[in-house]
Formats: structure tokens, C-alpha cells, sequence
């Protein structure tokens, strides 16, 4: 493999563990080395004499065709027979290319809106968009792949690269079974630690600051906020926070407001651009205004873990989101729910100040509400 094994999410008591990694050069002379390796996180720190009945379950985020075509790159898959107790499972999911042409139809459909305007095939072409099918897939392939380190067995989880994919069954599939990152700080943990110290492209995915390299454009963090507000809906009172705090993050990863999702690494974000110095994070401003804004009033702490549905019936659009812009889609008034979306300048309005250049005006300096626009040094 390209890249060593990294752990994601130890259990406690430790029973399994969900290392990361590229996929293994099947045919490399050193191939052995990768196998080895990957026993050694079947036993889980045991002799193979005490671990003889531990397995391992490898996720290949990819589908079968996929993986076999990607050989051609040494990106290939493992080979289970020369492994022990471990057994290999497709996912199906599709890549950045596949969810980036998936959401630019979906755009097209909602930005008309789901009213009468919108016409009899609305509901036929967003079945044809694929985005609900795709939404199922990642559901699913996460929900199994916490059933397996619920049942006790180590998992190795790997795409063609591990940026994406990778990036969002293994963060669901840890929300699903630890009721910490179902917390407002544990769910800022995993974002943290998943997302921005694993390194996940947000610069080129999101088009920070780049009117070029559209064909590493793709929406998978938003889906994976997507796919938790699925859950939530599924389990409306195992979240602490509510579905705006998850539309909040959807806005900020492409404002710039915030410096948390600038660039790709910490190295960059500390030591080359210095965005602590010069943008504020975005958790600092959830945490502020998480009673008033986005705490979830039926909040109720569920300790086991939490099996959603993936079946067409369960899966939806995730209206909060991709349909604000339609008022025949927010709630009726009798409900007393209103869809208001907090676009981090609150304080402005507190402070008698109007607009977005007031971030950048002296008077904006050293308060302790949002940030000034984010800068890259």
C-alpha cells in the first residue's frame, strides 16, 4: 500500500479499531509487508495463538468494476486468500466525479423549486439525478461497517485514494456508535479529527479561492452533513444539536468566513498560512450562540448505538437545505417552526453595524463575535 494504516476510532473497552489506508499493490514484491501488517490488526495487540478466532473486515468503498479497473494504477484491492480470518466487502460508492455530476442536476431540478412550476417529472428526475441512490449507498456501506466493529471485528476501511469516500463512512459510521459525536463538542471532535487533520481536500473540492481544477470539484462533505441529518431525522432525539447547525456548517465550508475549512492540512492552517492568527473558527461561534441557534430542545442522551435505514422510503431529499429558497417548502406558521438560517453575522446587527465590510472595519477588531473574512497568507 502507498500509505500506512491510520487509526481512526478506538472503542473503549478496545475490541476492534478502524484503521485507514490506500489500497494494496496486489502484485508488489512487497505486498507481504501489507499483509502483515494487516494481520497484526486482526489480532489487535495478541499472540496468534490468542487471536486465532479474530477477523478482520476490509471495506472497499469502491465497487468491484471500479476496483478492478483501477489496477491499471496500482490501486488495486486485496487478495483474501492471502490473508487470515478477513474477509472483503464492495461498497458500490461512486467517486467525485460521479457525486459532482449527481448534484449539478439536482441544482437544476430544486432551483425551480417543488411547486406546480416545477411540473409532473420532478419527482421522476430526481429519482434520475442519482443523489437519494447515492445518499443510500453511503448509509448503508457505513451502517454495515459499524455492525462489524460492533460484533468485535477489526476493520480496515480504503478507496482509490482515501481522501472522500473513506472520509465519510469512516465518520458516520463512528457517529452511529459513539453517543459522543452526537454531542455538539464530540461532533466538532470528528469534524476536527476525520476532516480537517486527515487531511481532506477542502481547497480543491470546495474551489477555495481557485477558478481552476473544476474537475476536482465535488460536493462530499456536504453530503456526508447530508447523511447526518438523515439520521437525525431517523432518530430525532439522539443528536444534541438540531438540523441548523448541519445547514450552518453546509454554508460556511464554501464562505470563507471561517478559517476552519481553508486549505487542507494543519501544517498549512498553522505554520504556512497562519489562519489562527488571522480567521477565527467556526466552532467558537457554534459554541457561542449553540443554546439560542442550535441545540436541540428534544434532546435526549441514548447511550447504545443507533441502526438507521437506508430503504428508499427513509432516505429523502434533505429539504432543509437544497429547498429554503421555495417558501411553499418551510413549515406552515401553525407549526411555530421557522426556517432561519444564521449566516455568522448576528452580531453584526448587535453592534449597529450593517454589511459584510464591517467585518474588515477597526470596529469589528477584537470582538468576540464571527471572524473577518478569511484571508490566505
Amino acid at each position: 500500500m502507498r500509505a500506512a494504516p491510520l487509526a481512526r476510532w478506538l472503542p473503549r473497552p478496545l475490541v476492534a479499531h478502524t484503521p485507514l489506508c490506500s489500497p494494496p499493490r496486489a502484485a508488489h514484491p512487497t505486498r507481504w509487508q501489507d499483509e502483515k501488517l494487516l494481520n497484526l490488526y486482526r489480532l489487535q495487540g495478541r499472540s496468534e495463538a490468542e487471536g486465532r478466532d479474530l477477523s478482520l473486515v476490509i471495506f472497499d468503498a469502491r465497487s468491484k468494476i471500479a476496483a478492478e479497473a483501477n489496477k491499471m494504477k496500482a490501486k488495486g484491492y486485496e487478495i483474501v486468500a492471502n490473508y487470515e480470518n478477513t474477509t472483503l466487502q464492495f461498497c458500490g460508492i461512486g467517486n467525485i466525479h460521479t457525486m459532482r455530476e449527481s448534484l449539478s442536476q439536482l441544482r437544476e431540478l430544486v432551483a425551480h423549486g417543488g411547486g406546480e412550476d416545477a411540473g409532473a417529472g420532478w419527482h421522476a428526475k430526481l429519482h434520475s439525478s442519482g443523489w437519494l441512490r447515492h445518499m443510500q449507498g453511503i448509509i448503508k456501506a457505513s451502517v454495515r461497517m459499524a455492525r462489524a466493529l460492533h460484533a468485535g471485528h477489526s476493520v480496515v476501511n480504503h478507496c482509490s485514494d482515501g481522501w472522500d469516500r473513506t472520509a465519510q463512512m469512516c465518520a458516520m459510521s463512528q457517529l452511529l456508535l459513539d453517543p459522543h459525536f452526537r454531542t455538539v463538542r464530540g461532533f466538532a471532535t470528528l469534524v476536527e479529527k476525520d476532516w480537517c487533520a486527515f487531511g481532506y481536500k477542502f481547497l480543491q473540492r470546495c474551489g477555495h479561492g481557485s477558478e481552476g481544477e473544476q474537475s476536482e470539484r465535488s460536493p462530499i462533505f456536504v453530503q456526508w452533513l447530508d447523511g447526518v441529518a438523515q439520521v437525525l431525522r431517523q432518530f430525532p432525539t439522539a443528536f444534541e444539536f438540531s438540523e441548523e447547525l448541519l445547514v450552518f456548517l453546509a454554508d460556511h465550508v464554501f464562505s470563507g468566513l471561517f478559517g476552519t475549512f481553508l486549505v487542507n492540512f494543519d501544517r498549512q492552517r498553522q505554520l504556512i498560512h497562519k489562519l489562527e492568527e488571522k480567521t477565527v473558527s467556526v466552532w467558537g461561534y457554534l459554541f457561542k450562540h449553540f443554546e439560542r441557534s442550535f441545540a436541540n430542545k428534544r434532546y435526549r442522551r441514548a447511550e447504545g448505538a443507533l441502526w438507521p435505514s437506508w430503504h428508499a422510503h427513509k432516505v429523502t431529499l434533505w429539504e432543509r437545505y437544497f429547498l429554503r429558497w421555495d417558501p411553499e417548502m418551510h413549515p406552515p406558521a401553525a407549526t411555530g417552526e421557522v426556517w432561519e438560517d444564521d449566516a455568522g453575522t448576528r452580531f453584526l446587527e448587535r453592534e449597529g453595524l450593517a454589511g459584510a465590510e464591517a467585518l474588515a472595519s477597526p470596529a469589528a477588531e477584537g470582538t468576540d463575535g464571527p471572524p473577518q473574512p478569511a484571508r490566505q497568507g
